[in-house]
């Protein structure tokens, strides 16, 4: 059953991928009445004009145009900030979501590509990317490292500042994050257990760290601390979060600060027995590279 505004079907076919609505004046009426609530910007009526258009493959009713505008007006407003998680201070954001309405003529590729998302950004603002959900990729786990990221500010770690999760005008589901000043590095990267030699020179977090310390004598202790609260955090409670550090990247601010991004699940095509395995191996890595931290004479770094 298609859609109903005032007891009548208002009938839409696809074209090309493209919803051609077939009752042009039902929405230019609503148009108007969008209009007169203040809805006038060439992106907001974008975004009513796809919204309706979804809208003509569902089930739902309207008394009249005036109650489907009054939906539509909701739609916008939200879409302009709330449901995004925005906070009204997030400026960067709300500067470029209005682009997306016309579609990727305002993205570039960016240079790193992730395993579950595509990713750009923007051209008039650069400072914002746009992590898109690969098509046939698994929808979940590109939602659930949004969701983890929050869940680790909650906890009082640096994240990745991200949008919530959201609809694309062209379709897709994605977020926006905010560009950090800072260098990618994977936590357990180069860690050799039982090696303090190896581990010293191998070491992403290590290597990164003695390319800061010379101007941020503390960067050491900033690191130190932030991998100590990480594994007190996976060890309270073990069965869940010890896929938190499979393959756990990070971003390594001046100071030495970690802002982790990327969080993924373990491989779900290992035997249950298997990921338990290598969790634990990813523990103790953990725990040898605090460990070696703890050895390099450094201020700011206690023994």
């Amino acid at each position: 059953m298609p859609l109903k505004i005032a007891g009548k079907e208002v009938v839409g076919t696809v074209v090309d991928d493209t919803t051609q609505i077939q009752s042009d004046s039902v929405w230019s009426a609503v148009r108007l009445l969008l209009e007169a609530k203040g809805i006038v910007s060439a992106a907001q009526l974008q975004t009513a004009r796809v919204e309706y258009s979804r809208q003509l493959g569902g089930t739902k009713a309207y008394e009249s145009n005036e109650q489907f505008a009054d939906t539509l007006y909701e739609y916008v407003k939200a879409r302009d900030t709330g449901v995004l998680g925005l906070n009204p201070n997030d400026q960067h954001f709300l500067n470029a979501f209005p682009e997306l309405q016309e579609g990727k003529a305002n993205l570039a590729v960016a240079t790193t590509q992730g395993a579950h998302k595509n990713v750009y950004y923007f051209q008039q603002h650069n400072n914002v990317y746009l992590s898109e959900a690969k098509p046939g990729g698994d929808a979940r786990e590109f939602e659930q490292q949004v969701k983890t990221m929050g869940s680790l500010r909650a906890e009082g770690f640096s994240t990745l500042q991200t949008t919530d999760v959201f609809d694309t005008p062209w379709g897709t589901r994605a977020f926006l994050s905010l560009k950090e000043q800072a260098a990618p590095v994977r936590i357990l990267g180069g860690v050799v257990l039982n090696s303090q030699s190896k581990t010293k020179s191998d070491s992403q977090v290590i290597t990164k760290l003695r390319q800061r310390v010379s101007d941020a004598p503390l960067a050491y202790g900033t690191a130190l601390a932030d991998l100590k609260r990480l594994r007190a955090f996976v060890d309270k409670d073990r069965p869940r979060r010890l896929s938190l550090l499979y393959d756990l990247q990070c971003l390594m601010a001046h100071d030495g600060r970690l802002i982790f991004h990327d969080p993924s699940p373990f491989d779900k095509t290992l035997p249950i027995h298997q990921q338990n395995k290598l969790g634990d191996k990813q523990f103790k890595q953990l725990d040898w590279l605090i460990h070696v931290l703890k050895t390099i004479e450094s201020p700011g770094v206690g023994k």
